[in-house]
């Protein structure tokens, strides 16, 4: 810009964030320095959910419309399948009714410190580079530097199983305002049975007995998360599913992004693009475990339309067309 001259910059307020403030400080990089600076302040314009922060600068450069959390600590301990304290364990904890996530590491003996936002929803998980532990979520306190347990119990997160070939998993689903709800759905082998377990909202499955998976995190009004945790894996097809269960709104146009994170690494997925018709159903992937526990991710990326008239054909349990036309009410 000029010696003198003004610029109007806006920037879009982060989807699923509810009740946003009025103004908010301006940030910008300072790339000699590596800090950002605050500079000014911005205000709340738009109707939403098409809403974004705007204001001036004198200047081009990274800007952020960012606000300094008050914050309150979180202690506990992350132990692996057998009660063992693992030290060196990833920890995050994601805002549940707020955009941030901060992480920690726990020491020598499994503990771990972890500053979070105060009087908020937050969702606290581990993770090694093999194993997932269950996602718990927490409400917190007000601003505090002094750490308190994230529960009443014992406050630890236990890691699933951790193999050579292959540890535990964890599936999240996010999404947009509309559709107001979508679903996780998760099928998988029974040891010694040839019929296959279902996780969903209406039945939500344990990460302690078979099927040894579960639906951690449900949501019904928007946004996500929605979180499904693997801690062991039973030889056969594992297949996971989104469901449309309400909105006026498609699934693409949504839009919705799932992650698959398996052996320290993390898959996204995002649907298929629709030019119409009815898409209830959006088959993600699939997982292929061999006896010795190797699991193959196979991405199938299409849409199945739940109809009624589907109801009628001769399909085992465990099948889309049975699943999504006869699922209980919420």
């Amino acid at each position: 810009l000029g010696s003198g001259k003004t610029a109007t910059i806006r920037i879009p307020v982060a989807a699923g964030t509810t009740s946003p403030a009025a103004t908010i400080p301006a940030w910008y990089y300072n790339t000699a320095t590596g800090l950002w600076v605050e500079d000014g302040t911005l205000t709340l314009a738009g109707t939403a959910p098409n809403q974004y922060y705007t204001g001036t600068v004198t200047h081009f450069t990274t800007w952020n419309a960012d606000k300094v959390l008050d914050t309150t600590c979180l202690t506990g301990k992350v132990v692996d399948s057998a009660g063992v304290a693992v030290s060196g364990a990833r920890v995050e904890a994601q805002g549940q009714g707020y955009n941030g996530i901060s992480t920690a590491y726990t020491n020598s003996s499994g503990n771990f410190d972890i500053k979070v936002k105060a009087l908020a929803s937050v969702i606290l998980t581990a993770s090694t580079s093999t194993a997932q532990s269950q996602s718990s979520v927490v409400s917190t306190s007000g601003a505090s530097t002094t750490c308190s347990a994230f529960n009443t119990g014992t406050a630890t997160l236990t890691l699933g199983s951790a193999t050579s070939t292959v540890g535990s998993a964890k599936i999240k689903l996010t999404w947009g305002l509309n559709p107001s709800d979508l679903d996780s759905h998760l099928t998988g082998p029974q040891s010694g049975t040839t019929q296959r377990f279902h996780v969903y909202y209406s039945s939500k499955g344990s990460l302690t007995l078979a099927p040894f998976a579960a639906l951690d995190v449900d949501d019904t009004t928007s946004f996500g998360p929605e979180i499904i945790t693997i801690t062991q894996f039973t030889a056969g097809t594992y297949k996971y599913s989104v469901h449309h269960y309400s909105g006026s709104s498609t699934i693409s146009s949504s839009p919705a992004r799932v992650e698959l994170t398996l052996n320290g690494s993390t898959r996204i997925f995002t649907p298929p693009t629709t030019t119409g018709g009815t898409n209830t159903v959006w088959e993600v992937f699939q997982l292929v475990v061999a006896s010795d526990g190797t699991v193959t991710v196979n991405p199938l990326n299409t849409y199945t339309s739940a109809s009624a008239s589907a109801v009628s054909k001769q399909v085992a349990s465990f099948d889309e067309y049975y699943l999504f036309n006869n699922l209980p009410k919420k």
